[in-house]
């Protein structure tokens, strides 16, 4: 934000004073801002920081001039994106060592985010719903029974729904999708009319 000149009143912003001020102006690109964060973070922990670097140079500009109102980054703030101080540029020859990998049985299982599986296939799937602002069965439950995503117009149960299309449409064989038994209320017997087979885990 220094580069663009864009100032908290008459100093530079910190993290937190920033993400308080997005999260007042643009609850959007807050939201975006955060989920990107995120995405980068996974990337670094499983070895592939050239990744991170790239989708983070992709991202930022755009999310910047939204910022700033401006028509184009500034030069030295295209440099700061571009820039390679600490080698980020290069990829990891090896990062078998970071893979988020569980074995149980002689059965290598990989833990990993619908994102970083997109376009591959898989044997078996186990999707374990997560929550942003609310659980995924919550959003996704009138699809879990049929009703078809495409008339659903508020955004949140919009890309639920097709985030949770990705990962149930990554299994040749078996695909499993995990939620607290507390959240099916009383759709267990409409689930199982639709073909689910529902068991419960202790």
């Amino acid at each position: 934000m220094r580069f663009e000149g864009v100032l908290d009143g008459t100093r530079d912003y910190t993290i937190s004073s920033f993400l308080s001020m997005l999260k007042r102006h643009n609850r959007q690109a807050s939201d975006e801002f955060k989920l990107n964060l995120y995405r980068w973070c996974l990337l670094i922990l499983k070895g592939r920081i050239h990744d991170a670097h790239l989708a983070a140079r992709v991202f930022l500009p755009n999310f910047i001039l939204s910022i700033s109102g401006q028509a184009e980054i500034t030069e030295d703030c295209r440099t700061f994106i571009d820039s390679n101080v600490l080698g980020l540029n290069e990829p990891i020859e090896n990062n078998d060592q970071v893979r988020n990998i569980y074995s149980y049985e002689g059965l290598s299982i990989e833990i990993d985010t619908v994102h970083s599986v997109k376009g591959q296939t898989h044997a078996a799937t186990l999707y374990m719903e997560t929550y942003y602002r609310s659980y995924e069965s919550q959003k996704c439950m009138a699809q879990l029974l049929g009703t078809s995503a495409t008339d659903l117009r508020a955004v949140g149960p919009k890309e639920a729904a097709k985030l949770m299309y990705v990962g149930l449409s990554r299994a040749t064989h078996l695909v499993s999708l995990a939620i607290c038994r507390d959240r099916l209320g009383d759709n267990i017997p409409a689930l199982e009319r639709r073909g689910w087979r529902v068991i419960f885990c202790n």
